[in-house]
């Protein structure tokens, strides 16, 4: 299965570049949603879901829809929260949240 990592902080720079292998992924691979993999996100926000949404919004103006895969629970319930989960739909079953120390 080939995938879009979006891991880490997921910061406001990633999102142009994300979107961009977004659409070369649609214009080169069978047909079907573009898996995106959020397994290791480390922030499960509001910013994390905008980000997200931008990025199923370039796959869908390439022609394809995404699917997240890795989500968490709260990631799961922040988009439904935002009426995103038709837009921005979730596969699998929720993966483990993650607890960050303070000063990592």
């Amino acid at each position: 299965m080939l995938a879009i990592v979006v891991g880490g902080a997921f910061e406001p720079t990633d999102v142009e570049s994300l979107c961009a292998a977004a659409c070369l992924l649609a214009a080169t691979l069978p047909d079907g949603p573009l898996d995106l993999d959020v397994a290791g996100l480390v922030r499960s926000d509001l910013e994390a879901v905008d980000r997200l949404a931008r990025i199923a919004l370039a796959a869908r103006r390439a022609g394809r829809s995404v699917r997240v895969i890795g989500a968490t629970t709260e990631l799961r319930e922040l988009l439904a929260l935002s009426g995103l989960t038709r837009a921005v739909p979730c596969a699998g079953a929720p993966s483990p949240g993650r607890s960050i120390e303070a000063g990592r």
